[in-house]
């Protein structure tokens, strides 16, 4: 009897350990493939949804603006098309009041008062180079398109702009608030119009044409 009841009393302390050796492992393997696909279908789901790329751009300025004669306040709507993440192409329109005053010198005819006010509009089509950064994008623009004066208004005034071709270049840097709002600095260069005719008359105020109408705008921008 204490043979008999003995013996499988050691068998089974002997058999208990080893079998925990043995499972130990395989229940390791076990969870690591239950865990895998789960791993694998979570790497897929990140991968799966990309973040959503902005093609388009709408923005909007406010600038003040001047020549050699003339300074005025103006307002600017484009809209561009994102080609690549270098490049963006796109139209708009800039309309800018100008406005000049003062006495004339009076050397030969007495000192007069004289003033006048124009409004320079330029619809053009853009080119814009830009390097864009995480939160700063850096860009150079050029346009081309058509001045039009109109709304003149002189008093003892002999000369005026006329329309015709126009053209600008602008450098700028926007700052994204949230992806998909931006506000930034802008400074360009364009003709206010096309050339300056003047009546031959002494007396009134002349002037020559400058075809160097600086501006510096505040802008703000939309993208989707």
């Amino acid at each position: 009897m204490t043979v008999t009841m003995g013996a499988p009393d050691r068998l089974t302390s002997l058999r208990f350990p080893s079998i925990l050796v043995l499972a130990g492992p395989a229940l390791v393997l076990c969870g690591l493939a239950v865990a895998s696909p789960r791993s694998a279908g979570g790497a897929e789901v990140v991968t799966a949804s990309p973040p959503a790329a902005y093609a388009w751009r709408l923005e909007t300025s406010a600038s003040y603006a001047a020549t050699n004669d003339f300074d005025g306040w103006g307002i600017a709507l484009r809209g561009g098309w994102l080609a690549n993440r270098y490049l963006v192409v796109g139209a708009g329109v800039e309309t800018t009041r100008l406005h000049a005053e003062g006495v004339t010198d009076g050397s030969f005819l007495p000192a007069h008062a004289y003033s006048q006010t124009f409004q320079t509009t330029f619809p053009a089509v853009f080119l814009r180079g830009q390097l864009p950064f995480r939160r700063v994008t850096p860009y150079v623009e050029l346009a081309a398109g058509l001045v039009v004066v109109h709304g003149v208004s002189s008093e003892y005034v002999q000369c005026q702009y006329g329309n015709g071709p126009g053209a600008g270049l602008a450098l700028g840097v926007d700052t994204q608030i949230v992806p998909s709002i931006s506000v930034g600095l802008r400074a360009g260069v364009r003709n206010p119009g096309w050339g300056v005719a003047c009546l031959a008359e002494g007396g009134p105020w002349s002037y020559q044409a400058d075809f160097r109408m600086t501006s510096l705008a505040l802008t703000a921008g939309f993208r989707w």
